[in-house]
């Protein structure tokens, strides 16, 4: 067993600066960059200590190490499966949503799930899925992806389309129920 822990030193792992850096674990490594580009996955409510946020799972990449800590980028966002289960019902018309836009400083793809009334037709189905699409282009293309994340956390954009797309049709709920992203530039 202590050959197992031979040659490894013990580094401490932060999150993002969007998480605040804050230390989110502790792992032995025997060669540094072995360990870069190694994913690891946690809940928002373990990042933020906010636990009504429990059912984003946020998956993380180790990018850069500095003394004896390992810096992470966010990767991705995504609601877990019991919530979003929670969301359907009977009677209700699921309407999911894929979008690939950019915002100041990643690409980004973003998938929403917004839930209208039955009776709703295929046309106006179109018409609700076309706006939000337009909506979240037009939120993301405004902000940095820090700033778009804060607003996904917060529910403050899922408000602001939730608003637009029932202008068109009643939208019982909606949720971005994730976000992957592509980062162009090391700004986190």
């Amino acid at each position: 067993m202590a050959e197992l822990w031979k040659g490894k030193r013990w580094y401490t792992i932060t999150s993002p600066k969007m998480f605040g850096a804050k230390q989110i674990a502790e792992a032995p490594v025997g060669d540094p960059k072995q360990v870069i580009g190694r994913t690891l996955t946690t809940f928002l409510s373990d990042l933020t200590g906010d636990p009504s946020k429990y059912f984003y799972k946020i998956k993380l990449k180790i990018n850069n190490f500095e003394g004896n800590n390992a810096d992470t980028v966010f990767i991705s966002h995504e609601c877990s499966r019991d919530f979003v289960s929670r969301m359907i019902r009977r009677r209700v018309r699921r309407i999911d949503n894929r979008v690939i836009t950019t915002t100041s400083d990643a690409k980004v793809i973003v998938k929403s799930l917004a839930t209208a009334m039955k009776k709703a037709d295929t046309t106006v189905e179109k018409a609700i899925r076309q706006k939000i699409a337009e909506e979240i282009v037009k939120i993301a293309n405004s902000t940095t992806l820090d700033d778009f994340m804060r607003g996904v956390f917060s529910g403050e954009i899922q408000k602001m389309i939730k608003k637009e797309a029932s202008k068109i049709y009643p939208v019982r709920e909606f949720e971005i129920t994730k976000v992957e992203t592509r980062v162009s530039k090391t700004s986190q």
